[in-house]
């Protein structure tokens, strides 16, 4: 778990995020997002979308072949194209699972396999939420009993079951907050434009 008000470096901006309960570390060198506070004096990350701003970890979060829950408490400045909160992926590979904010200002859930195809049967993603500019939201992606569900601010549950797609956990894998890692670019993409409160993983038993 990592939270804006604890386990920060800051130098001239975020150049580390320590994992508040295992011991994954984010950092960044270059395109720094910052710490700073909200309207109501509330620690954030404030991520720049135009600055191509990011925090990797160089492993998996979560095993995304299991049952795991991500919450994730962030606020949108705007939204003008598909913004990542968290992604998971295999560099190698096309895999990669996490949350989104799209261009229509909607939360979605997302899970590619291996070849780039989706490996839930909703072939749109999980959700359809919307997201309010500056405003506090709680987004929700969780795999339980093979199946992904995706919720925003306490709704009703989005899911979908998985398919055969496979995500393959060896060789270059990263945890990107702000960013996805895009596996045809062969760079990281969707940049995130506005503040992250926390992003919380718990892994199967």
């Amino acid at each position: 778990a990592v939270r804006a008000s604890a386990g920060v470096t800051d130098s001239s901006g975020v150049t580390a995020w320590a994992d508040q309960i295992g011991n994954l570390l984010f950092t960044a060198s270059a395109n720094k997002p910052s710490l700073t506070t909200d309207a109501n004096g509330k620690a954030v990350i404030r991520f720049s979308a135009a600055s191509s701003q990011k925090l990797v970890c160089n492993s998996l979060a979560i095993d995304p072949t299991k049952d795991f829950t991500i919450f994730a408490s962030f606020s949108c400045a705007s939204v003008t194209a598909e913004r990542n909160i968290i992604d998971l992926a295999n560099h190698g590979k096309s895999s990669r699972i996490g949350m989104s904010v799209t261009t229509y200002g909607t939360k979605r859930g997302y899970a590619y396999g291996d070849t780039g195809a989706w490996s839930i049967n909703n072939q749109n993603g999980l959700g359809g939420f919307t997201v309010s500019n500056n405003v506090r939201h709680v987004a929700v992606l969780m795999r339980k009993s093979n199946r992904l569900f995706s919720q925003l601010d306490g709704s009703a549950w989005s899911e979908s079951d998985f398919n055969a797609e496979t995500f393959t956990l060896t060789g270059t894998v990263s945890t990107s907050i702000g960013a996805m890692w895009g596996p045809g670019a062969g760079n990281y993409v969707d940049f995130f434009n506005g503040d992250i409160y926390e992003i919380d993983w718990k892994k199967s038993a």
